[in-house]
């Protein structure tokens, strides 16, 4: 079997962007203080990009240092989309509708790096 080269790999990501069907905002955390000197967090919205969002229906992740949390939708973004565990999504469109209700989500691990793209586990963030 020989390795896959380059342009191999530059249309494998152009196909992986080519089904990204939804739309999404990645929200970068601020960390501050109020008057009091209690600290505070505030997530920033970033521009709005493509994204491919499945909802897991609350499956349980386990992880190495055997703990559980709940994966609530996995989200597949473009290879170089910055984004890291510290982030938040705001789901804008699924299947190009519109998103009127406040889907937001908190990256529940370390995204994993594959090389025609990236995929976030995440955790709805209930306000």
């Amino acid at each position: 079997m020989k390795p896959v080269d380059d342009v191999e790999i530059l249309l494998l990501q152009q196909a992986q962007q080519e089904t990204l069907f939804d739309r999404c905002i990645v929200q970068t955390l601020a960390e501050g203080q109020d008057t009091f000197g209690a600290s505070t967090k505030s997530y920033a919205d970033g521009e709005e990009i493509p994204c491919g969002f499945k909802p897991a229906g609350g499956n349980e992740l386990w992880t190495k240092i055997m703990t559980s949390s709940s994966i609530d939708a996995t989200l597949r973004l473009a290879s170089g989309t910055v984004i890291a565990v510290t982030n938040r999504i705001k789901m804008t469109q699924c299947l190009g509708f519109p998103n009127a209700v406040g889907m937001i989500y908190e990256v529940t691990q370390e995204p994993q790096q594959g090389r025609t793209g990236i995929q976030v586990q995440l955790q709805k963030v209930t306000v």
